[in-house]
């Protein structure tokens, strides 16, 4: 059991260090080779978060270079990147796409530094995992209170196994996927400015400026 916190920024509910794509869980499988790998490498994610929100001591300039570093390392940040940006990303112009990633990034890391630098010593547990796909597997874990009666919250961590690499690609909790709510508030955006991918880039440099 290790400790960690974050808040999802809609449900107000903690997580770890919640970014990214959302699908919905497949069948039930015996664990394999994969589950066991895709669990431990969100185990080793919750070890390496857990001691730097301790040794950070709520820094939120420390928390930002090792979630920028976590971006890197566990995520597979450019696919999050693009499943956020939806059906606009064809209609984005090259320049367009790579001034998004870089700025979609840079959203993700300030937002998540202040979530993470309230961390007060929550539990985290991995409780198992359920295959997906050939290439997918979900590993399920609980986010528990140090009160004793407050409820767990149960998230869910897609981990992608691409030519023997793992990369996180979903985390949903208590079953809504923090990627797709993310790209419903993409899309709104750029419908009220009438599909203007430029106008939409700005909003989000002043989020993060």
């Amino acid at each position: 059991m290790i400790n960690a916190k974050a808040h999802h920024p809609l449900l107000g509910v903690s997580v770890l260090t919640a970014f990214v794509l959302a699908f919905f869980i497949g069948f039930t499988a015996p664990a394999s080779a994969d589950a066991a790998k895709a669990e431990g490498f969100v185990q080793k994610l919750g070890e390496e978060a857990l001691f730097t929100l301790e040794a950070a001591d709520s820094n939120e300039v420390v928390i930002a270079d090792k979630i920028r570093s976590w971006l890197n390392s566990y995520f597979d940040k450019d696919s999050i990147a693009r499943f956020a940006l939806g059906r606009h990303w064809r209609n984005a112009t090259d320049s367009q796409k790579k001034e998004y990633t870089n700025i979609f990034e840079d959203m993700i890391v300030l937002t998540y530094s202040q979530r993470l630098s309230e961390y007060s010593g929550e539990n985290f547990e991995v409780t198992g995992t359920t295959k997906v796909n050939s290439r997918d597997t979900m590993v399920h874990s609980k986010i528990i209170p140090n009160a004793t009666n407050a409820p767990k919250t149960r998230v869910d961590w897609r981990v992608r196994n691409s030519d023997g690499k793992m990369r996180i690609v979903d985390v949903a909790v208590e079953g809504v996927s923090m990627s797709v709510t993310q790209r419903a508030d993409f899309d709104a955006v750029i419908q009220k400015n009438g599909g203007d991918i430029d106008a939409f880039i700005a909003e989000l440099k002043k989020k993060t400026g």
